[in-house]
């Protein structure tokens, strides 16, 4: 019969053998880590191809950031691939409170084509405000660019509002956007013409509102492929007429 002594010290060695198999089997990579950089960074993409247009907005329940840029937050390795994927940022987030996202996003896309939504509601927001102007000062990178419009809650908040719709539009009469593929707004636009009145000639989706055909002319020369214009001053004949111009 063995001596106390000698069954606590093997008590002991059974403990230290438990912790070294569990050791061993931490340093076991997950089966996640042997998929391919190539498919994950596949299937980060078609994640942020298929977002809804509230999966795009902040998320207070992860950290105010999108729900499809998650994926980046879950480990090391994926944020690695993310960080490696420029088309996982070309979509640009404009948020009042973090005007990093934005410069950031900008950046690790660089120089892709970008998308990017400006709502005029967020007007008297000087954070906001700044974001937008980044992502204009970009404009010739633009593929998708849409803005919408809220009325304030106050004279004072529609005023604000109006100022910042006169320094947008003002940037878009300024700046051309060759790569523009769709474009869509909920104001109106007059006197000028958009976009230098240079023809994006990759665009193909073309929603506008209250505008006068002397401004948008460019656009009407574009191959569109879809149409949608609410209480504007066109002629339907000259939009016939430009369609045909524009055709190659």
């Amino acid at each position: 019969m063995q001596p106390r002594s000698a069954l606590r010290i093997s008590a002991s060695d059974l403990k230290v053998q438990d912790r070294v198999v569990a050791c061993e089997s931490w340093a076991v990579p997950p089966p996640i880590h042997r998929v391919p950089v190539e498919l994950i960074r596949n299937i980060f993409l078609l994640i942020k191809a298929i977002a809804s247009p509230e999966e795009q907005q902040d998320n207070p329940h992860l950290g105010g950031i999108r729900t499809w840029m998650a994926v980046s937050h879950v480990c090391s390795r994926w944020r690695r691939i993310a960080l490696e994927t420029k088309d996982f940022w070309t979509y640009i987030p404009l948020r009042a409170r973090n005007l990093g996202s934005t410069q950031l996003a900008l950046e690790r896309s660089a120089p892709l084509p970008i998308s990017f939504n400006i709502g005029y509601r967020f007007s008297m927001q000087a954070k906001y405000q700044e974001a937008a102007m980044l992502a204009l000062r970009e404009l010739p990178r633009a593929r998708e660019l849409y803005l919408w419009l809220d009325n304030g809650k106050s004279k004072d908040d529609d005023a604000a509002r109006e100022d910042f719709v006169n320094t947008v539009d003002e940037a878009l009469y300024s700046n051309p956007a060759p790569l523009l593929e769709r474009f869509e707004s909920a104001k109106g636009y007059h006197d000028r013409c958009l976009f230098l009145g240079q023809v994006p000639q990759n665009l193909r989706v073309l929603m506008l509102r209250d505008s006068e055909q002397s401004s948008i002319s460019n656009l009407l020369q574009a191959p569109l492929k879809s149409l949608q214009l609410l209480n504007c001053e066109i002629k339907v004949l000259e939009i016939l007429q430009a369609q045909q111009r524009g055709a190659p």
